[in-house]
């Protein structure tokens, strides 16, 4: 943030009379945060190489780091469905009428409010219960925990959905 606030002040302060809408103090502030994100980089590492002794990516080798990095694609691809079709709603609502983004932006706001609110909650909350399961009972025991999970946000969800319906 400091590296930010002082790219945005630099920026102004040199270009105190010039008038371009501001493009050249949003340019500063980009480059102020991709600043910012090295300089936090580089405050962190020597102490990290210091602690670790030295980096080194065996941790590949290990089931569960390779299980993870087998299913990254298919949670990514099921996460990013949403915002893809957000961005395509959008552009489709910008070749309509005017206010026709506005509208789309506040309807999305409205319909995304509970899912963002109770399932992104639970899942963050179930996923640690679900690693903690052992191998040896895991199919049942996953399917009890996510049979529950899916009960509580029902719960929550059923008078969030009789309230969208009725407004």
């Amino acid at each position: 943030n400091a590296a930010i606030i002082g790219a945005v002040l630099w920026t102004g302060l040199v270009l105190s009379g010039e008038a371009d809408g501001g493009r050249s103090l949003l340019l500063a502030s980009c480059w102020g945060a991709l600043g910012g994100a090295f300089l936090q980089l580089g405050v962190q590492l020597p102490v990290v190489w210091r602690l670790l002794g030295s980096l080194r990516l065996r941790s590949m080798r290990t089931p569960g780091v390779a299980e993870s990095m087998r299913l990254f694609f298919p949670a990514l691809a099921g996460r990013g469905a949403l915002q893809l079709s957000s961005w395509a709603d959008l552009a489709i609502a910008s070749l309509l009428a005017t206010g026709s983004v506005a509208a789309l932006l506040w309807a999305q706001s409205l319909y995304l409010l509970p899912v963002a609110l109770f399932g992104s909650s639970f899942a963050i909350v179930e996923l640690p219960a679900l690693s903690r399961i052992a191998d040896s009972d895991r199919e049942e025991k996953s399917v009890l925990a996510l049979l529950s999970a899916f009960r509580r946000m029902t719960f929550l969800m059923a008078p969030t959905l009789v309230g969208t319906i009725a407004f």
